[in-house]
């Protein structure tokens, strides 16, 4: 980006109505989380507003778009890795079912 020169941005809630909400959530996630893998281009905060949307440049959102288009996609939230090895089981005393995780739990796995 040039100094000085802002770019074409897109509010989170532009990119959700023409992408998929969650795939749009999930290119923000690995935007923020891995910005090695420059999945999206995320303005920063301005000094002195609280609350504002999160803004991305058009032009990585298009990026995005063709990397998908060609078979890659971004990284998948947490729980959606983990989700797979999660399972109920009967909770404590009998007491109905509990969703057990290997991996937040310090339970024995069983």
């Amino acid at each position: 980006m040039l100094s000085g020169i802002k770019p074409l941005t897109i509010t989170k809630r532009q990119a959700k109505e023409l992408l998929s909400p969650k795939l749009v959530d999930r290119l923000i996630y690995a935007a923020k989380n891995f910005p090695e893998m420059g999945w999206l281009e995320i303005l920063p905060k301005e000094e002195g507003k609280e609350v504002r949307e999160t803004c991305i440049v058009y032009e990585t959102l298009e990026r995005a778009f063709q990397r998908i288009r060609a078979g890659e996609y971004p990284p998948d939230f947490p729980s959606g890795v983990f989700q797979e090895s999660c399972r109920w089981i009967v909770g404590p005393l009998g007491l109905g079912e509990v969703l057990y995780c290997p991996q937040f739990s310090n339970l024995p796995r069983l």
